[in-house]
């Protein structure tokens, strides 16, 4: 029996082994679709054993295509477990969304997130009575290192569920404990950004992220234990942007006084990035 760290593993190494990014195919359209839109996973799969050692080989889909075959193997191992097996309460998931991170403002009070073009990859979920894990891997990023016979660049569960936490900050009281994971999580997001698929530089998802925080702030009152070198961050990372928004400014002077003097030239914020 497999065990669901097993079973995802098999199943994205071996697409991963047997897919190429065929590049002519990103300029298909829903009226124009490509071989691999035609195709089955099982096709796409046999069509990379018969080339995989072929050099001249164009590829057989793009990210889609991928995540398909992700999610197909998976199944296929799911059903040839034995009745009870540790399977039974994992799913794997189609996810898609857009990568580019751009903390711009083309509206007030908004974050573009609409430049650059769609993705897709697969999520693992496994549930419980009392809990969910959730996993995100990237099948079209995923590569094996020659040297070692080890896949890289395949996890982006700590990239990719800024979402779902953004969303999960909503709706929980300022003064509960996992109010402060969440803070946690954009620190380290601050320090550590993640270059997902060679879209993004590093400074665009710094000032997303921070963008992202100051929207959390916003109408909310701000918990007392935020730490002050993570209201540095957002103030430093502010500066870099081309215009403050006067409602996120509004929300950055909320914060106490002391924590404020250790933003940098917050007394000229107003003069450089309100925007009327």
């Amino acid at each position: 029996m497999l065990a669901p760290k097993q079973a995802s593993e098999l199943a994205i190494h071996l697409v991963i082994d047997l897919t190429k990014y065929n590049k002519t195919y990103t300029k298909a359209t829903r009226s124009t679709p490509t071989p691999a839109d035609k195709s089955t996973a099982m096709d796409l799969l046999k069509d990379g054993i018969n080339n995989r050692n072929n050099a001249n080989w164009s590829g057989n889909g793009v990210c889609r295509s991928f995540a398909s075959c992700v999610r197909t193997v998976f199944e296929s191992l799911k059903y040839h477990q034995q009745k009870y097996n540790y399977l039974q309460n994992t799913y794997c998931l189609n996810s898609e969304g857009q990568e580019t991170h751009k903390a711009k403002r083309k509206a007030k009070n908004t974050v573009d997130l609409s430049e650059g073009g769609g993705h897709a990859w697969n999520t693992f979920l496994t549930v419980s009575d009392t809990q969910a894990n959730a996993v995100i891997v990237d099948a079209t990023w995923g590569k094996r290192d020659l040297k070692t016979n080890k896949i890289k660049g395949v996890d982006y569960t700590l990239t990719r569920m800024e979402e779902a936490v953004f969303d999960l900050s909503k709706k929980i009281d300022t003064k509960d404990e996992q109010f402060k994971e969440i803070f946690n999580f954009y620190l380290l997001k601050l320090e550590v950004p993640s270059l997902t698929g060679n879209h993004s530089s590093f400074e665009d998802q710094k000032e997303y992220y921070a963008a992202r925080l100051l929207h959390i702030f916003y109408n909310r009152d701000v918990p007392s234990f935020i730490p002050e070198e993570l209201v540095a961050q957002v103030g430093a990372e502010f500066e870099k942007i081309e215009a403050l928004d006067k409602y996120e400014l509004s929300s950055l002077l909320t914060f106490r006084n002391h924590q404020l003097n250790s933003i940098p030239n917050l007394s000229q914020f107003d003069k450089h990035f309100l925007v009327v």
